[in-house]
C-alpha cells in the first residue's frame, strides 16, 4: 500500500502544471500628455478615473509640458492627491521620439533628460516608460533599466511574450486593449465599443496574468480633426462604465507601476480596507470577510478600538476561503478587509487536466 501510495504521488508531480501567476489586477495607460493638446479630454480622462475611485498611469512628453498653465497644474494637483487611488506620471520619452531608431547612449541620455524634466515638475522620478509609437528593441530594455526605470509599456505585437511575472530588474507589462481605434487616412482616433475593451481585457489577463489598456486623448475629443476643441462626453459615460464593469467582474485596477506588487498574494489594495460599523456590536453577519496573507485565519478579536490586524497560522492560502464569524468589540471600529477578487485562484485548464490523470491512472494501479 506504501509504495503504491509512493507511486501515486510521483505520478502527480509528473502531471503537475504550474498555472498561470495572475495579479488580479488591471491597468490602464492615457498616453501623450502635453502642453496645447486635448487639454480638455485629458482631464476628462483623469477625471473619470478619479470619480470611480480608481487608478490610472499618465505618460507626459517631458518636453511638452510646462509651458500650459492649464494642463500643467492640473496633473501636478491630481499627481499629488493621497487616497487609496493615485494617478502615476509615467515617461512618455523626451520630445515624443522613437526610442527604437537611436543607439544605446542616445536612449539613456533622452530618458534620462525626461526623466530629470519629470522630477522638477512633480518631484519624484517616474518608475514607468510608455515607449512612443510603442516602439521597443533589445538594447531598449537595457537603456531603461540603465536610466533607473523598473516598468516598461509597449504593446503586444511588438514586445510579444513571455513575460517575467516574478521578480525582476525591468517589467514588461504590454497592452492589448485599446479603448479608440485610428481612423483609415487620419490622425483621429474614434471609440471602440466597451464589449470589445471589456473581452481584451479578460483574454490578456487568462493568457498573462494581468492586463493593460491603452487611452489616447484624442479618442476622446469632439469631431474627428486632432486636437479639436470640447469632449465627447457618451465616449467619457461608457470609460466610466467599462471601469465599474471591469471591478465589477472582480478585478482591480491599479497603476503600472505598482501591477509587479500585485502577483504578490499577501499584497492589500488600499481600497480594499473599508470600515463596516463605528458604533455598537457588531454581529457575525457584519464581520464576512478578510484577507488573508497566508494559512488558516485563527481568531480576530478586539476588546477596544479598531480591528485592524488578523493572527494567522502558517501555510500556503490556495482555495478561495473566506472567514464567516469572529468576535469584536463593542465600541471602536471594525475593518473589513476584503473584496469580491481577493482570492481568485483558479486551476488551469493544463492544471485540470493533470489532476484527472492522476486519478485515472490511480483507480488503474488500485
Amino acid at each position: 500500500m506504501q509504495t503504491l501510495l509512493a507511486l501515486s504521488l510521483l505520478l502527480l508531480s509528473v502531471f503537475q502544471v504550474q498555472a498561470i501567476r495572475n495579479c488580479s489586477c488591471v491597468a490602464f495607460r492615457l498616453e501623450n500628455v502635453q502642453d496645447y493638446y486635448e487639454i480638455e479630454p485629458a482631464q476628462a480622462i483623469i477625471n473619470a478615473f478619479l470619480e470611480t475611485n480608481s487608478s490610472v498611469t499618465a505618460g507626459i512628453i517631458a518636453n511638452f509640458f510646462g509651458g500650459d498653465i492649464t494642463i500643467t497644474s492640473f496633473m501636478q494637483d491630481v499627481a499629488a492627491q493621497t487616497h487609496c487611488y493615485r494617478v502615476e506620471i509615467a515617461n512618455n520619452g523626451y520630445n515624443f521620439e522613437d526610442f527604437s531608431k537611436l543607439n544605446g547612449t542616445d536612449q539613456v541620455d533622452r530618458l534620462q533628460l525626461a526623466q530629470t524634466a519629470l522630477n522638477g515638475r512633480f518631484g519624484y522620478l517616474p518608475k514607468t516608460f510608455l515607449p512612443p509609437f510603442n516602439a521597443v528593441d533589445q538594447q531598449l530594455f537595457t537603456s531603461v533599466r540603465t536610466a533607473g526605470i523598473s516598468v516598461i509599456s509597449s504593446e503586444e505585437d511588438l514586445d510579444p511574450p513571455p513575460y517575467e511575472t516574478n521578480h525582476t530588474d525591468l517589467w514588461r507589462f504590454p497592452a492589448l486593449a485599446s479603448f479608440g481605434e485610428t481612423l483609415t487616412g487620419s490622425n483621429a482616433s474614434t471609440p471602440v465599443s466597451i464589449d470589445q475593451v471589456f473581452n481584451q481585457v479578460h483574454q490578456q489577463f487568462n493568457t498573462r496574468g494581468f492586463a493593460v489598456v491603452k487611452l489616447q486623448p484624442r479618442t476622446f475629443g469632439l469631431g474627428t480633426e486632432v486636437n479639436s476643441v470640447g469632449v465627447n462626453q457618451t465616449a467619457i459615460t461608457e470609460l466610466k462604465n467599462l471601469i465599474l464593469r471591469i471591478k465589477e467582474s472582480g478585478l482591480r485596477l491599479v497603476t503600472l507601476g505598482e501591477l509587479n506588487e500585485y502577483f504578490n498574494a499577501s499584497k492589500i489594495h488600499p481600497c480594499d480596507v473599508r470600515p463596516i460599523s463605528t458604533t455598537g456590536s457588531v454581529t457575525t453577519s457584519e464581520l464576512t470577510s478578510a484577507h488573508m496573507t497566508s494559512g488558516e485565519l485563527t481568531s480576530a478579536h478586539a476588546t477596544s478600538g479598531s480591528l485592524t490586524t488578523s493572527r494567522s497560522t502558517t501555510g500556503a492560502l490556495t482555495t478561495g476561503l473566506r472567514v464567516t464569524t469572529g468576535s469584536a468589540s463593542t465600541t471602536g471600529e471594525v475593518l473589513e478587509v476584503a473584496t469580491t477578487d481577493d482570492f481568485i485562484r483558479q486551476e488551469s485548464g493544463a492544471q485540470q487536466l493533470s489532476s484527472a490523470l492522476f486519478f485515472t491512472l490511480l483507480l488503474l494501479l488500485l
